[in-house]
């Protein structure tokens, strides 16, 4: 996971003196322009994304505020669950991770198959009643995935003579991502590093080391003073 932790002792030093006079709106004004510092640095981090659709468009929905404690925020990416509709197939490559299930025959192709990771979405074998494991996705370059969409149709006779000890039902070819009993999870940390320093055929985009550079002039930014202020001059009202 990429992250970098919200909790800027700038914002909070500016409102420390008021809490001699009304400590409850001081320390309210303090967390919400300390939330708002965040909310500007996720909003930036996105801007930063490049608006090319597929890998780019998921990498944005990804980036997420959470409070960690009172006063303490991390701005993060994280592994999202997708549509299989959602994947963009000449960019990524699969891999499977087989699931706890009762059902024994099932977890054995799927065993075999993983053995072969990782797979593109028209080389996967679709297996009656569905594949019971997670689905990780994970960025590549088209180079990338037409080098293994080669080795595992190499690899498509080796494998159904294993699969043929096992009694499950290897259904025909599906261009689409095989019926999958489990989770597709697209990992964008992973992403988020190709980006940043430019491996697998992705143009080098330093969002994260930026972002931090950036950072004191965000929480000197009029929207992170006003959230304070607004919030301290509400709750002095309401004190009076």
């Amino acid at each position: 996971m990429v992250r970098i932790s919200v909790d800027d002792g700038a914002v909070r030093r500016d409102l420390e003196h008021l809490k001699e006079r009304v400590p409850a709106a001081a320390e309210e004004a303090s967390l919400a322009a300390t939330k708002e510092f965040g909310e500007q640095l996720r909003r930036r981090v996105i801007s930063m994304i490049p608006d090319k659709g597929g890998w780019y468009d998921i990498y944005k929905s990804s980036i997420v505020l959470n409070e960690v404690k009172p006063g303490h925020w991390e701005l993060t990416t994280i592994i999202r669950e997708l549509s299989p509709a959602a994947i963009p197939a000449e960019t990524s490559l699969i891999w499977l991770a087989t699931k706890r299930t009762a059902k024994a025959d099932l977890a054995a192709a799927v065993v075999m198959i993983a053995a072969n990771n990782p797979w593109t979405i028209d080389s996967i074998p679709a297996v009656a009643g569905g594949l019971p494991a997670d689905v990780i996705i994970k960025p590549a370059s088209p180079g990338e995935v037409e080098h293994f969409r080669r080795r595992r149709l190499l690899d498509r006779k080796v494998l159904d003579s294993r699969l043929k000890g096992i009694p499950v039902k290897i259904l025909d070819f599906d261009p689409e991502l095989p019926a999958v009993d489990g989770r597709v999870l697209a990992d964008v940390p992973f992403l988020a590093l190709r980006l940043e320093y430019g491996y697998g055929g992705f143009s080098k985009t330093p969002i994260w080391s930026r972002i931090d550079m950036e950072g004191e002039i965000i929480s000197r930014s009029k929207a992170v003073q006003q959230a304070g202020h607004g919030t301290f001059a509400s709750r002095w009202r309401q004190s009076k």
